[in-house]
């Protein structure tokens, strides 16, 4: 009869047991489709309506594809204005858009890139103002100080069905502070301001600098 019980109970425990891993595995399993479903969300384009994107998060951790050098006293595609010292445009693209491009040869609903700019002009006048060259106490190199602004293209065919490859353009400041926020929300711009350049010159890649970037080669 005692043998009988301890099996009983041993056999409760058991199940038990079993029951709290299947609940603990459950727990973890939704928590995972909830984190992923969230990082799955932030990695598309957000609106505050159709003429308005949000800036985007997280694009520093997008794959970098390229950087590009702007002498001194180039103008902002920004708003025009002329940059102080020597400037360097970063571009980035969201991975699973550059995935979806390196199986099939074309840039997803949903694509977006970001293009930031930096500036190499460091104050003391270490800086070379023609190559942007800074001498320091840690060599000789490209220091960049801060960041400028960012552009920002975005492929939506249901919010830009009219635009050239359906892509939207904006940009994001530059900031009011050497090193400041950028603005939080950003106007779609004209085709003369942005879209013209892609459109005269890379129309039959997508509208797309694909040739002057190493990561999309």
């Amino acid at each position: 009869m005692m043998n009988n019980t301890k099996n009983t109970n041993n056999g409760i425990v058991t199940l038990l047991a079993g029951i709290g891993l299947v609940a603990v595995a459950s727990t973890a399993l939704a928590t995972d489709k909830a984190n992923s479903a969230g990082v799955e969300e932030r990695a598309k384009a957000q609106f505050v309506d159709d003429m308005t994107a949000k800036l985007p998060e997280g694009y520093r951790g997008w794959v970098h594809v390229g950087t590009f050098f702007k002498e001194p006293g180039s103008k902002s595609i920004l708003d025009g204005s002329t940059i102080e010292g020597a400037s360097f445009a970063h571009t980035y693209v969201e991975p699973s858009a550059l995935a979806a491009y390196k199986e099939s040869g074309k840039w997803p609903d949903g694509t977006q890139f970001v293009k930031e700019f930096a500036v190499s002009s460091l104050d003391d006048g270490s800086c070379d103002k023609k190559t942007g060259l800074c001498s320091t106490e840690h060599g000789v190199g490209i220091f960049e100080n801060y960041y400028l602004g960012l552009a920002y293209m975005v492929k939506d065919a249901e919010r830009f069905p009219d635009a050239a490859g359906n892509w939207g353009y904006f940009g994001f400041g530059p900031a009011e502070e050497k090193g400041g926020a950028y603005p939080e929300t950003a106007e779609l711009r004209s085709v003369e301001n942005c879209a013209g350049c892609h459109i005269a010159h890379v129309a039959d890649k997508d509208y797309v600098f694909s040739d002057l970037h190493i990561g999309l080669q």
